[in-house]
């Protein structure tokens, strides 16, 4: 956990002009470094990982919705009707995309560290 906080803007930068023009200046950067097999390090704002937590979080907010909403249209007997079949499977769809997402977020954190840039050690538990 960080100990600094955020606004929502960092993790959605297309509502903010500000944000949006450093998330693509960073994306730039980004895409410059691993043109040349690098990855940059993450020092200071890093306003790519930020917007891609904020999408990480509209993906679990949707499933939690949808799953939701599957469980209170769903009959005595497990059975959807033609709409809680249709939000199943955007709710499936959305745990794919979870899926990816975590795995994506781990291995992003494993290159970062065999780089040489030691996320895993700036990570913190609790109040240690």
């Amino acid at each position: 956990m960080r100990r600094r906080e955020r606004g929502l803007s960092a993790f959605f930068p297309l509502f903010s002009p500000p944000q949006r023009s450093a998330f693509v200046a960073d994306l730039r950067q980004h895409l410059n470094a691993l043109a040349r097999f690098k990855i940059p390090p993450p020092d200071g704002e890093t306003p790519l990982a930020s917007a891609v937590h904020g999408l990480g979080m509209l993906v679990t907010t949707a499933m939690a919705v949808t799953g939701g909403a599957i469980y209170l249209m769903m009959g005595e007997d497990g059975s959807l009707g033609t709409t809680g079949k249709l939000i199943y499977e955007l709710h499936c769809l959305l745990a794919t995309l979870m899926w990816a997402y975590l795995v994506g977020h781990a291995g992003v954190a494993v290159l970062h560290q065999k780089a040489g840039h030691r996320v895993f050690q700036g990570i913190t538990i609790g109040n240690r």
